[in-house]
């Protein structure tokens, strides 16, 4: 009988399937990715209908998922305000998708052990997005052997901007794949070091840090840099070694990357140090002023961009360029301020609040790696704005913090079934 409880139904085995491959969708093309989450929640919704009860019960008594729904119910009703609803709504999907995953998360976490399988689904996850850079880095050295072009020539040609000029059938974007990639590979050096030992750590440890940096060279992204660095930082401190090593380890990679960023300098990072990134620096002028004129509630969900194109034909200094590209604000926080307000920003401020103190509290280093790179590319970039940034922060992050949970229940359980046999015991022992 406990047998046939145990056993996986073929909707289960799919939507386990789609959980390893959801987070591949962002390596595809937009509208793929968009059909892989409506599967994936379609699976979800059909494997966790019987308990779907039970565990929003669980999740309504959680602080974090509270401050979800509230986040989630401000940005539907600015709708009410916002001129273009329809993008407006297109800006609810992280909210929505960061509501609906915890739900499936933890409805199947006793039939399929989710907290099980997240660490081997970020694993696979963190290893398609390597495969993805072995490739680019194959197809670059055959132009350069075809072409007798240098590194120099391949970094100017496809370098910055996107991957579109390498592999046609996607249109991932190099900042956001940068993302993906700093965070990926906190995972690989994670695993391998649990996995692996003596000389084959050492070696996978070099090439993965290899690729990573051949590949932030060629995006040339100054965030990503800071992402790397701060990734092996993370990674170093936490490693069982000695604190000589770790100091020596750390001052001598900060020494070589200081040397290579501030010495001699790439040209966008030598730019960057004598004029500053102007694109940028206006979109952050434009967004403040659109902000003072609607700090409380922001102008709505799906206007943001028209405000910052008003607001930017108003100025004196700014560059033609930016109105032009109709770029956005170029920061999440003062994207999500623009849209909803501050009133509205308040629940994911407390909610990555939390999530900084739960990750820290539990030592749970991927989570901190998580939010680090998180944190840092929603300084720079609208991340949520995308199929790729909105897709993969819902899904990882919601995957972290319904796993602490699972590990929570898992420690109940377990002390519930010890109590128990204690019972029985007492009881034979009685007799």
């Amino acid at each position: 009988m406990e047998k046939k409880n145990l056993k996986k139904s073929n909707v289960q085995k799919l939507y386990e399937i789609s959980f390893y491959f959801l987070p591949i969708s962002l390596l595809l093309r937009e509208h793929w990715g968009s059909k892989a989450i409506i599967l994936f929640v379609f699976l979800g919704l059909i494997a966790s209908v019987k308990l779907l009860k039970e565990s929003l019960f669980k999740l309504l008594k959680i602080r974090w998922y509270i401050f979800n729904l509230i986040h989630l119910f401000l940005g539907m009703l600015s709708l009410f305000y916002s001129s273009n609803w329809q993008a407006g709504i297109g800006r609810l999907s992280f909210s929505l998708l960061f509501v609906l995953f915890p739900i499936f998360q933890l409805t199947l976490f006793k039939k399929l052990g989710t907290n099980r399988i997240s660490l081997k689904m970020l694993r696979f996850f963190s290893i398609a997005i390597y495969c993805y850079c072995i490739l680019i880095l194959i197809k670059l050295l055959s132009i350069l052997m075809l072409t007798d072009s240098t590194l120099l020539d391949i970094k100017r040609s496809y370098g910055y901007l996107n991957f579109n000029n390498i592999y046609e059938y996607t249109e991932i974007n190099s900042m956001y794949f940068s993302m993906l990639l700093c965070f990926a590979l906190f995972v690989i050096l994670d695993s391998t070091s649990k996995f692996l030992s003596g000389w084959s750590r050492i070696v996978s440890h070099i090439v993965t840090i290899l690729v990573t940096l051949i590949m932030l060279i060629l995006i040339d992204s100054k965030v990503a840099y800071l992402a790397f660095i701060l990734i092996l930082i993370l990674f170093l401190y936490t490693r069982n070694i000695s604190r000589n090593i770790k100091i020596l380890s750390i001052g001598l990679f900060l020494g070589l990357i200081i040397s290579t960023l501030v010495i001699t300098p790439p040209n966008r990072i030598r730019r960057f140090i004598e004029a500053g990134d102007t694109t940028r620096v206006n979109n952050y002028v434009s967004s403040v002023e659109v902000i003072k004129n609607n700090y409380l509630f922001g102008v709505g969900y799906g206007d943001e961009l028209d405000e910052l194109q008003k607001t930017r034909k108003l100025a004196d200094k700014v560059d033609n360029y930016i109105i032009k590209m109709e770029y956005n604000a170029h920061n999440q926080f003062f994207e999500t301020i623009i849209g909803i307000g501050f009133i509205g920003f308040t629940p994911i401020f407390v909610l990555i609040i939390f999530s900084v103190m739960s990750a820290l509290k539990n030592k749970d280093v991927l989570f901190q790696s998580f939010l680090i790179v998180m944190c840092l590319f929603f300084t720079v970039e609208s991340v949520l704005v995308r199929h790729y940034g909105f897709l993969f922060c819902s899904f990882i992050w919601s995957v972290f913090l319904t796993y602490n949970i699972g590990n929570s229940q898992k420690v109940i359980d377990d002390k519930r079934s010890i109590f128990n046999r204690l019972q029985i015991t007492n009881i034979f022992r009685s007799r």
